[in-house]
Parts: C-alpha cells; structure tokens; sequence
C-alpha cells in the first residue's frame, strides 16, 4: 500500500513539474503565466497558486494541524506567493513534494484512519 501512495505521489509530482516545464517552452513565459485569462482563475498564476495552496493545506493536516489551522495558513501562503516569479514557485513546489515524500516514507500505518473536522462538511474520516 505504501508502495502505491508513493506512486500516486509522484504522478502528482511529475504532473506538475510537466506544467511547470511546458510554461517554460513558451516565449514570454513570465508575462504569460501572470497574465489575466478568461478561466475559472484569474491567470494561470492563480491556479498554480491553488494547487500549492492545496496541497500545503492538506501537507499540514497530515502533518497534525487541524482542518481550521491549515486553512488559516491559507492567506499567509496566498501573500507568500504573490510576489514570486515562475521559477520561485517552481523551487516551492519542489519543497514541498520533497516534504510530502518525506511523510510518505515515515509513515509507519498506512491504514490510519485520519479524523478531519472540516468546517463545512462537519466530522470526516479519511
């Protein structure tokens, strides 16, 4: 099952170095990836800050936080990136990939059952 996790893991991982890469092909790629679109994000910075903002969320949940504590992370996390450029928030999300397979490895039951209080959907057990 670890074995398993680890995989998905870096599926999640390799998916998003290949945005990063494929962004990076483009000319004027900075310009491009802070430009305001017509999506369900502003820019394509807006998504990618999303992803991050997501997967720390959840990091920190794994990690103990509670769903309410993480989530009030998200702000200071939202001003954080507001001023990197695509190559910063590429070093953070290798940060933070290296962080969740250092998780995944320790972890000694894969079976545990997580209990989440989330604020809008009440008692989880994931």
């Amino acid at each position: 099952m670890k074995e398993y996790m680890l995989k998905q893991f870096d599926y999640h991982d390799w998916a998003n170095t290949r945005l990063f890469n494929r962004l990076k092909e483009l000319p004027s790629y900075e310009t491009i990836f802070s430009e305001k679109i017509q999506s369900v994000f502003p820019s394509i910075k807006d998504t990618f800050t999303h992803i991050y903002i997501t997967d720390q969320v959840w990091l920190h949940i794994l990690h103990g936080k509670s769903m309410n504590e993480a989530i009030q992370d998200r702000e200071n996390l939202r001003k954080q990136i507001e001023t990197k450029s695509l190559h910063e928030l590429e070093k953070m999300f290798e940060n933070m990939a290296n962080q969740y397979k250092d998780f995944l490895i320790t972890i000694q039951d894969v079976n545990a059952v997580f209990v989440i209080e989330n604020p809008y959907a009440g008692k989880l057990e994931t």
